[in-house]
């Protein structure tokens, strides 16, 4: 009978569970899905996985360490050929003094290459912190990496953005442009997954999560 009633309670237990969506653990990787529709990004309170990120220069970064210098406004952008990424930095820009005097650093990360991303950077005056994720692990790791479509890469071709502008190349991935607020810690307690896809952040929404998140401390 104990036999019995224990079996019960297991296949409930699988039942529940199979009916529950996937938690994301500190260590699972989402999987990258065709269109950014699909995209599920990791929950606040995940904590952001190593990687090495590089500077305009080249010059290796960890991003523990990075994130470890002071609570964090982390930006992930397509790339600097990106017209909408562009004009979410710009928004960003306005708030950026109240951030930084709230004791922020703003950190800015594309899939661009560091020569890339140093063409895209001359001539322009910025405060914030931009680096190259080559690789696509962060934005993978953070659940916003999705595959260009045959569409998007006809219209990424007609607006010459393909070739040496895009890193996406050969593999097709981008990040959906997003933006997180990261602790000391590496753990995301803010986020807005596509900001700049016709889901743009209003800037008084982010500074009114820095400021609470700021208080807390």
């Amino acid at each position: 009978m104990l036999t019995r009633n224990l079996l019960l309670v297991g296949l409930g237990a699988i039942l529940v569970a199979a009916a529950l969506p996937p938690i994301m653990g500190d260590s699972a990787a989402p999987q990258c899905p065709q269109s950014p529709a699909g995209i599920v990004p990791v929950l606040a309170g995940v904590r952001i996985p190593d990687a090495v990120l590089f500077s305009p220069q080249g010059k290796q970064v960890m991003l523990p360490r990075l994130l470890a210098v002071k609570p964090t406004v982390l930006v992930v952008f397509g790339g600097s050929w990106c017209v909408y990424c562009e004009k979410e930095l710009a928004r960003l820009q306005t708030i950026e003094p109240e951030l930084i005097r709230l004791g922020y650093q703003i950190v800015a990360i594309s899939p661009d290459s560091p020569e890339a991303l140093q063409k895209g950077l001359a001539g322009k005056h910025v405060n914030y912190q931009v680096y190259s994720d080559m690789s696509r692990t962060v934005s993978s790791d953070l659940g916003v990496l999705y595959y260009v479509d045959a569409n998007s890469r006809a219209w990424l071709d007609m607006g010459q953005w393909t070739g040496n502008n895009v890193s996406a190349q050969p593999e097709w991935q981008l990040p959906d442009p997003s933006i997180f607020i990261v602790g000391t810690n590496a753990r995301i307690q803010f986020e807005h997954v596509g900001a700049a896809y016709g889901k743009p952040i209003d800037p008084s929404e982010l500074l009114g999560a820095a400021k609470c998140l700021a208080e807390r401390k």
